[in-house]
């Protein structure tokens, strides 16, 4: 699930990263791509605590999922496991692990009581 923010009168819809998942709707008349690895490149929607689903806030309202051919517990038992094998990306604050063919990148918390955050990448060129 996302995030609305109402305090600025804004609507603002993050996360999104499980293809299998209730909690996301994409391809919205917008652009689906599938690489060769499964990884999903898509406009997408996120459900959020009002049971409404409204497009992503940012990158263009684009995400990258994980494999649609994945089970829901896959793709976080997938996640969790690039996770816990994680390594510095260089020259970033970023992270990166693989599982499953897939790699992930993640981002520490940026401030005390965020939660680390992590989406499927684009198989490098």
């Amino acid at each position: 699930m996302g995030v609305i923010d109402k305090k600025s009168g804004l609507t603002w819809a993050s996360g999104g990263r499980f293809a299998d998942s209730n909690l996301v709707q994409f391809s919205l008349n917008g652009q689906v791509t599938v690489y060769q690895n499964g990884v999903i490149e898509a406009t997408t929607q996120v459900r959020e605590a009002d049971g409404q689903f409204y497009l992503k806030s940012n990158n263009k309202s684009i995400s990258t999922l994980t494999p649609a051919e994945w089970s829901l517990t896959k793709q976080q038992g997938r996640m969790a496991e690039a996770f816990l094998n994680k390594t510095p990306m260089s020259n970033s604050k970023f992270y990166e692990g693989t599982s499953g063919g897939v790699d992930f990148t993640f981002r520490p918390p940026l401030k005390a009581g965020d939660k680390w955050n992590g989406f499927p990448t684009k198989p490098k060129p």
